[in-house]
């Protein structure tokens, strides 16, 4: 996946009516500032790789996802973009809140909905391999601060298993996580250790 050039501006007015004045066309003058949420933004991921998009409050987040969601779900080549906001949701809050999206956007059947990430994953992959499985799903997990930190408690167990989902052969599922610290990427090196498939942590 290539993101070049990505930029997403908007307008802010410092009155309500200031926008209606310009919608109507009642003023020549300009009543905005302009904020850009993204601006030139550029990055690449590889085969074998997610990423996590993480940064400050209004540093973009949400508007990368929400764009790459707009941009891809349903696209030419009948690929899936699924964006989910797990604000708030510890691990098997977010399973259950990942598997009613997937549930709503029809990707998996109704009785899928649950709150274990073996069952989810198991489901996801199942539902890839059906003969008409969308050919690329792209899961997107927005506002993620809350499960990035409960998923310690799991040793990470969530994050290897969809990890361990993306490695299926063909290459047709990824998933990003968005949270609030600095960005990372889940690299395709397994943390050592027992019997531990935990991905290693890097920055980007």
């Amino acid at each position: 996946i290539q993101v070049k050039d990505l930029t997403k501006m908007y307008k802010l007015y410092d009155k309500p009516s200031d926008r209606l004045k310009e919608a109507l066309g009642l003023t020549r003058k300009k009543l905005y500032k302009e904020h850009y949420a993204l601006h030139d933004v550029n990055f690449d991921i590889y085969e074998g790789e997610c990423v996590g998009i993480i940064g400050t409050n209004g540093s973009g987040k949400s508007a990368i996802l929400k764009m790459a969601a707009r941009e891809l779900d349903h696209d030419e080549n009948g690929d899936r973009a699924v964006l989910v906001d797990i604000r708030l949701n510890k691990v098997a809050e977010a399973a259950r809140s990942v598997s009613r999206m997937l549930i709503a956007n029809g990707i998996l059947a109704e009785e899928s909905e649950t709150d274990n990430w073996d069952d989810l994953t198991y489901a996801i992959r199942m539902a890839l391999t059906k003969d008409d499985a969308p050919e690329y799903l792209l899961l997107m997990m927005d506002e993620a601060d809350a499960f990035i930190a409960d998923c310690k408690n799991y040793e990470y167990a969530p994050i290897a298993r969809l990890k361990a989902l993306q490695e299926m052969p063909g290459n047709r599922f990824k998933f990003v996580i968005a949270g609030l610290r600095d960005v990372i990427r889940f690299t395709k090196g397994a943390a050592a250790g027992g019997n531990s498939v935990l991905p290693q942590l890097r920055s980007i």
